[in-house]
């Protein structure tokens, strides 16, 4: 797994936020920034929601509201919905800095926009 792969996925993320109804209305007040920090690439990246849109881009933020560290294949896994990201978060393998508050909301609009896998 690269960071291509991650990003790509992220990129088509950012679609079905910015185009899903149910999505859109999530985001309603929901102005933050999040942080993807991966631990096993120099690269990162960073969603802004404001204004009930969803804008992804590379790097570190310098003031992210919620940071996300994990490895490559984990961040991948979560976005092609293969597992429950609490799951991961209680066994050690996603760690999750900043505003609680944020990070759940961001749960409900990943929740409805990543199609989940037959358990």
């Amino acid at each position: 797994m690269s960071y291509e792969d991650f990003w790509k996925l992220s990129e088509k993320f950012v679609e079905r936020v910015n185009s899903m109804p149910e999505a859109i209305e999530e985001m309603e007040e929901y102005d933050t920034v999040l942080q993807f920090s991966p631990t096993d690439s120099d690269k990162g990246a960073y969603l802004i929601f404001k204004n009930q849109k969803c804008e992804l881009h590379e790097g570190e933020h310098p003031n992210p509201v919620v940071s996300y560290f994990a490895d490559l294949e984990t961040f991948i896994r979560i976005l092609n919905g293969d597992v429950d990201p609490t799951k991961l978060y209680f066994a050690g393998e996603l760690k999750i800095k900043g505003k609680l508050a944020d990070a759940l909301r961001f749960r409900a609009i990943a929740d409805i926009v990543i199609p989940k896998k037959e358990e």
